[in-house]
């Protein structure tokens, strides 16, 4: 049994070291973008997102009266590092309104990336390898009023990219240095609408179902394998509960045992203490017994010897009548 909880906890040490995690480390800062005023921001440099599933927590310190809630801006710059969208930021920040990140490696926005979102305002990413946008990408984020997909490699847009939006309510719109080189930023509506029909003139995706079912199964073996990961990463944690358990009645049967012991132990004490008051009152019975058989022994023989005289007196007189004149 011992050899076997060693091994289980050695299997559980090794995968707990092979979950990937990482820690953003967030400056707080307050910070403006176009369109949008005032926003309470998290700073982010260096994020190596290099798994979809990894696990992502934020430290930081807040600015005075500030916390999570307060958040409402994720701007992180990836140094190239970044070639998984990053996700759960919304388990931190649940309020967030703008996301802007430069320098991505992602070549592609399956479009579930922003669900997390709803009040997102403002997105952009800046000089980055992206290619392609999915038709979805927008389909949880009804309250856009801000994007921007300048210096990137554009190539492909999904053609009801804007169709859950109101154009109407687009206040800045820029793919400046990709398929298009187009910007506009003012309230020009028609001049927005201008450019969404040039985007998705010049670069259109009208494979795009084809495009990421074939992605899609291009990465179904990686999936997998986090799927498989986080299996393992459940059964670790189920083994390691189970150890804690046998740990846990282990420790209960000890104290037991113990106690028992100790119980024992006293009783064993009491026994002895018991045995010789016995034995002490039994001397005491047999001194006192003792004794008394000495006085009896001495009544007896006392008892005798009148009754000697008396048989001796008997027969002297018996032998002898006239002794008594």
């Amino acid at each position: 049994m011992t050899k076997k909880i060693l091994f289980a906890i050695f299997v559980v040490l090794i995968l707990f070291d092979a979950v990937e995690s990482f820690t953003a480390n967030c400056n707080y800062k307050v910070s403006s973008y176009v369109i949008i005023n005032s926003v309470y921001e998290c700073h982010i440099f260096d994020i190596p997102i290099t798994s979809e599933n990894k696990d992502i927590s934020v430290t930081g310190s807040h600015l005075s009266g500030r916390n999570n809630n307060d958040v409402t801006s994720i701007w992180i710059v990836s140094d190239w590092t970044l070639t998984f969208f990053p996700k759960n930021f919304s388990n931190f920040f649940p309020n967030i309104k703008v996301i802007s990140i430069y320098y991505l490696s992602i070549e592609a926005l399956y479009g579930d990336e922003l669900n997390e979102f709803p009040n997102l305002e403002l997105f952009e990413i800046i000089s980055s390898n992206l290619t392609t946008i999915s038709s979805r990408l927008f389909e949880k984020t009804p309250k856009i009023r801000v994007i921007n997909f300048s210096y990137t490699s554009l190539e492909r847009v999904g053609h009801d990219l804007f169709t859950p939006l109101n154009v109407l309510q687009i206040k800045w719109l820029a793919f400046y240095g990709n398929c298009i080189n187009q910007y506009e930023w003012s309230y020009n509506q028609t001049a927005i609408l201008s450019i969404i029909d040039e985007l998705l003139e010049k670069c259109p995706f009208d494979d795009e179902e084809n495009f990421f079912t074939t992605i899609s199964l291009a990465t179904t073996t990686e999936k997998n394998l986090a799927c498989t990961d986080r299996n393992i990463e459940y059964l670790v944690c189920d083994l390691k509960n189970e150890i804690e358990g046998i740990q846990g009645n282990l420790k209960s049967k000890e104290e037991r045992m113990d106690k028992f012991g100790s119980q024992l132990a006293q009783i064993q004490e009491d026994t002895q203490i018991k045995i010789r008051e016995i034995e002490a009152t039994f001397q005491n019975e047999l001194t006192k017994m003792g004794e008394e058989m000495q006085v009896k022994d001495g009544k007896i023989q006392i008892f005798e010897s009148r009754l000697k005289w008396m048989e001796e007196e008997v027969l002297r007189l018996t032998t002898n009548p006239c002794a008594c004149k």
